[in-house]
């Protein structure tokens, strides 16, 4: 036989065996990236809401005071989160009718956000049965989706700039596609 037709099966389950081993740790990592990385998206939305709600409080206080991302980009794009946070459009409820303009309940899109946030952050360490905490929390992350689908196309319609909204929109698409995972609910993972 040639050389080169002689096939060496041990060295080729060496190489595959330790490819896979590199797999699974590279997985392992992953995962436990991701259960980090959900951990963190509803505190950093939480920070970013509670500063939509600073900015539009300071407006209307002070009459016209604009926020930190308030900022000129190239091309002559201003990138305005004060325009977008003060305009009809930042309580979706009472823009949609839902509620009457100027009622209780007719809160800032950015308070809906820290209760959205908030519950993420709470849920998990709540003593109540995982049956309620998954659907809960498909439900309001389908919502908050919902919500950033509405509120983007507001803004592209509008050729407005708002980096802080930007943010919260991929925090929330992020936060929509995870939505089954356990981590959301303080579920334990199965030992693999």
């Amino acid at each position: 036989m040639e050389p080169w037709t002689q096939i060496h099966w041990s060295a080729i389950f060496v190489d595959v065996t330790c490819c896979l081993l590199v797999v699974m740790v590279f997985l392992q990592l992953l995962r436990r990236l991701i259960g980090s990385l959900l951990k963190t998206l509803p505190l950093f939305g939480l920070i970013l809401s509670v500063y939509a709600l600073h900015v539009e409080s300071n407006y209307h206080r002070n009459s016209g005071e604009s926020a930190l991302c308030d900022i000129e980009l190239p091309f002559d794009i201003v990138a305005s989160c004060t325009k977008t946070l003060t305009s009809p459009e930042s309580h979706v409820l009472s823009y949609l009718n839902l509620l009457p303009h100027g009622s209780t309940l007719d809160v800032p899109n950015a308070f809906l956000g820290v209760l959205f946030y908030a519950s993420l952050l709470l849920l998990p360490h709540l003593p109540l049965p995982s049956s309620f905490k998954a659907p809960f929390v498909k439900f309001a992350a389908t919502a908050a989706f919902g919500m950033t689908v509405y509120l983007g196309a507001t803004l592209y319609r509008k050729r407005d700039v708002c980096l802080l909204c930007i943010t919260t929109h991929i925090i929330n698409t992020f936060i929509w596609f995870t939505s089954g995972s356990k981590e959301w609910t303080g579920g334990k993972r199965k030992v693999e």
